[in-house]
């Protein structure tokens, strides 16, 4: 048996690997899949083809969630995870659990953003808009609308505005590390589209843009967010 000692390294879950090696000869099996249709990465597989429907035949899914393009859900009790796209052209991936968000965001920013831009080009932001707006529940207002959620058209893209209640579903869609939300955050997603994250008190701003014009969305949100942190004025009595 290896010896375990302190610290705990991702080379002791021997186990874990294990089962990933498992997991990967079974699906490529199970579906007939020509190897030279698998694109082997640091933490697993990539498989173009496939939807997040191929792994319910095989495998029972555990604790299923539903990410930007993509479904995630465990295959195995030692937490091998299967990465499958919900859209066409389809892309699958599996992966050991440790690995899960880094296989998720390379899956989507190399594989189904790029293959998803090939197919919509510029209307790939309406695509990504509709997933969005069935996923949050917004709705189109004006730009100063108080009302949320919302939506609204604007020169660079689409401004969302949603509760700020709804920041840890907003987290787990998008796969966000843990921020300070102080400054804008932005958040690259594949396919020529950026997101522009920011949090306050009430509501959060997202604003959704293609790559190379995010500047005045930046800048959009940074004045809001810079607002937000102004004392509230004082006034004395003459």
């Amino acid at each position: 048996m290896q010896e375990l000692s302190l610290p705990f390294r991702r080379s002791d879950l021997i186990h874990s690997d294990n089962a990933l090696r498992v997991r990967l000869e079974e699906f490529l099996a199970h579906w007939k899949i020509p190897l030279n249709n698998v694109i082997p990465n640091s933490w697993g597989i990539v498989i173009a083809g496939l939807s997040w429907l191929a792994a319910e035949e095989l495998w029972q899914i555990r604790n299923a969630s539903w990410h930007l393009w993509v479904t995630l859900a465990q295959i195995d009790p030692f937490g091998t995870t299967w990465i499958g796209s919900r859209h066409t052209p389809y892309f699958g991936a599996v992966c050991a659990w440790p690995e899960t968000g880094i296989a998720l965001r390379q899956l989507q920013r190399e594989f189904i953003g790029p293959a998803l831009w090939d197919t919509y080009q510029s209307g790939i932001i309406e695509v990504i808009l509709e997933e969005l707006r069935v996923r949050f529940g917004f709705s189109e207002h004006p730009l100063n609308s108080s009302e949320l959620p919302t939506v609204a058209r604007v020169s660079w893209g689409y401004l969302i505005q949603l509760p700020a209640s709804q920041l840890t579903d907003l987290r787990e869609y998008f796969v966000l590390g843990a921020s300070e939300y102080d400054v804008p955050i932005l958040h690259h997603l594949g396919g020529h589209l950026v997101l522009v994250l920011a949090v306050g008190l009430e509501r959060i701003k997202l604003a959704l843009c293609f790559d190379g014009g995010e500047s005045p969305a930046l800048q959009m949100l940074q004045d809001w967010l810079f607002k937000q942190a102004e004392p509230p004025a004082v006034t004395t009595p003459n």
